[in-house]
């Protein structure tokens, strides 16, 4: 069997593998269904995965800029339910590359958590993704829930989130790093509110009438509260929480089907303008970094340690409109800057469950600010080692420094 392999990270990777469903949706548009192996870190099996793309996406300008990544609900056979699959091949067909990926029912949430990143990690360095700069992250129940989470992660590449009956009212899962919590049980949560609140980019509540988890009057309370200040809402009537009608159960309606596909186009069809301002430019001068003396001042010295150098084409250099096809060699693309999202060395700075990290915390990974100096410091990590990127006078700067350092290090190891 003939497989279609691409690199992820170092040592891992994912693959295509047929045969691939055709979806014949007007005579003169098709939208593929590619399945999908996902390599996974200290595991032997794959878990699987499913994009969906528009037929003639090696056209220039077919791919949207924004790309979607989608979790399904606790129950595993809803990742190729009928809601999520017409929702994929609805945004396909306007343009929008799809990743869907199945989870375990019995799946603890970090699982859940791990899965979703590394589904969203295989999208974006595919070639299927090239002419993607931003991401929207959705999912359905505990889906939504996942995908909340992993946005907060992200921050600077997501373009929103949007969240189908949303389980506001059901517990978040004890991770790790609340363990300590568990003698205490007025500090285990009681709510799944806590991702909401730390979303800055714009959201999509679809909420069902009958939604028992997502009282309408608990989600409004909840979203003043949210960093974010752009939150749609949008109420279907007559359905449970899985969608399907309040009275008689059952399937999702063709009609809810289509309401659900509508509200979440028109939320991610504005994101599109957004994400091409926010394409990586060229890297300015003015990003090069501070020379920190050994005192911790500034002058025109080097410092002890050595500063890497990086030389990376800008997005706006290479021609992104033209994706590469299966022919080409996938390994040899330069990802632009922001496009790695939720990488190795990431992982390293992003803790289980995240916490407020005081008053010294940037809101960018591998960013800290040193207040003895005045600057931003930029580190990465390889193993046990720590790489110092240099000092930088705003932390945008700085951020760029590392997400380079990452990307470099990627391509070396490949």
């Amino acid at each position: 069997m003939v497989r279609f392999h691409w690199h992820v990270e170092t040592g891992l990777g994912a693959f295509a593998v047929g045969p691939q469903t055709v979806h014949d949706l007007d005579g003169t548009t098709q939208v593929f269904d590619i399945p999908t192996q996902i390599e996974l870190a200290g595991q032997k099996d794959t878990f699987e995965g499913l994009i969906t793309i528009r037929s003639d996406y090696l056209k220039a300008g077919q791919i949207q800029p924004v790309g979607i990544v989608l979790g399904h609900d606790t129950a595993s056979e809803t990742w190729k339910g009928k809601l999520l699959s017409q929702l994929a091949i609805s945004l396909a067909k306007d343009g929008f590359v799809v990743m869907r990926n199945l989870s375990s029912s019995t799946a603890k949430d970090v699982r859940r958590y791990r899965l979703f990143e590394k589904a969203l990690d295989a999208l974006a360095t595919s070639p299927y993704a090239r002419s993607v700069y931003q991401w929207v992250l959705a999912g359905l129940g505990n889906g939504g829930r996942v995908a909340a989470v992993v946005a907060s992660r992200c921050r600077g590449t997501i373009a929103g989130v949007v969240l189908l009956s949303y389980p506001l009212l059901e517990p978040l899962q004890p991770t790790k790093s609340s363990k300590a919590h568990k003698s205490d049980p007025s500090m285990q949560p009681t709510t799944s509110e806590a991702p909401l609140l730390k979303l800055q980019c714009p959201c999509l509540f679809v909420s069902a009438e009958g939604d028992q988890l997502c009282p309408t009057a608990a989600l409004a309370e909840t979203q003043q509260r949210m960093q974010t200040t752009s939150v749609q809402n949008v109420l279907i009537q007559g359905v449970d929480r899985s969608f399907a009608p309040l009275q008689q159960g059952g399937e999702t309606a063709d009609e809810t089907v289509r309401q659900v596909c509508e509200a979440v186009l028109q939320f991610v069809r504005p994101l599109n303008t957004e994400a091409l301002a926010a394409a990586p430019p060229a890297p300015p001068p003015s990003a090069e970094p501070m020379q920190i003396d050994d005192a911790g001042k500034e002058d025109g010295e080097q410092t002890t340690e050595q500063q890497p150098t990086f030389e990376l084409e800008s997005a706006v250099e290479q021609n992104l409109q033209d994706p590469c096809g299966p022919d080409q060699d996938a390994h040899n693309t330069v990802l632009p800057v922001y496009r790695c999202v939720c990488n190795q060395y990431q992982r390293q700075n992003v803790r289980e469950e995240a916490e407020d990290e005081g008053p010294t915390s940037t809101g960018y990974l591998g960013v800290s600010f040193d207040a003895d100096i005045q600057a931003y410091r930029a580190t990465a990590y390889k193993g046990k080692r720590v790489l110092h990127l240099g000092y930088y006078k705003i932390p945008e700067d700085a951020a760029v420094a590392y997400d380079r350092a990452v990307i470099e290090e990627e391509l070396q190891n490949h």
